[in-house]
């Protein structure tokens, strides 16, 4: 439980409007889980995570459902050495990913590695939670406009009770040139 609560990566996902989706995961649209651990393992599979591979463990926090997904990474090669012998070991590693789901503001939370990742657990968890793999979308609702225009004054946060300081901690910068260019910018306080 303090390993989940410790992650602080997700990326949003939040419903589609009113007009794409066809029930309400309030209303009990839940699926299957053994079936959602068929699907992402045939995914895992077929991107060489290795076969059987995937265990889903859920815990209620605050009113929300995280899932705990565990399964295979991607093949990675050791050598060993043993009374001056040495050895190739080839081993899978497991991997920890984690999607949560609020009901009180249908939104979904992803923490994985990959874009093919996130898109299958945004798809599938879709799937589960209201039988439409297209009722959540990426999340438009955080921008950056506030830090462009009152740039270190959008970081004050003395009338928010609670809170005591924000700190930008990363900033990705995508040059919009085509390209894919762009740079990051990670520090304690950027």
């Amino acid at each position: 439980e303090q390993r989940l609560r410790r992650l602080s990566r997700f990326d949003y996902y939040e419903r589609e409007p009113a007009e794409f989706h066809w029930s309400n995961p309030q209303t009990g649209g839940k699926g299957d889980l053994d079936a959602l651990v068929r699907e992402l393992d045939r995914w895992f599979e077929a991107n060489d995570r290795g076969a059987e591979t995937t265990v889903i463990e859920k815990y209620g926090f605050n009113g929300e459902e995280w899932f705990l997904i565990r399964h295979g990474d991607s093949l990675l090669r050791s050598s060993k050495v043993e009374k001056r012998k040495r050895e190739i070991l080839h081993y899978r590693p497991a991997k920890d990913d984690v999607v949560v789901y609020s009901s009180e503001r249908d939104e979904l939370r992803i923490n994985a590695k990959t874009k093919g990742e996130k898109e299958l657990y945004r798809v599938m968890f879709g799937c589960y939670l209201t039988r439409y793999g297209g009722y959540f979308r990426e999340a438009k609702t955080y921008t950056l406009e506030p830090l462009r225009e009152l740039q270190r004054d959008a970081l004050e946060c003395g009338d928010i009770p609670g809170l005591t300081s924000v700190v930008l901690k990363g900033l990705d910068v995508d040059f919009g040139n085509g390209l894919g260019q762009g740079c990051t910018l990670r520090a304690d306080d950027v």
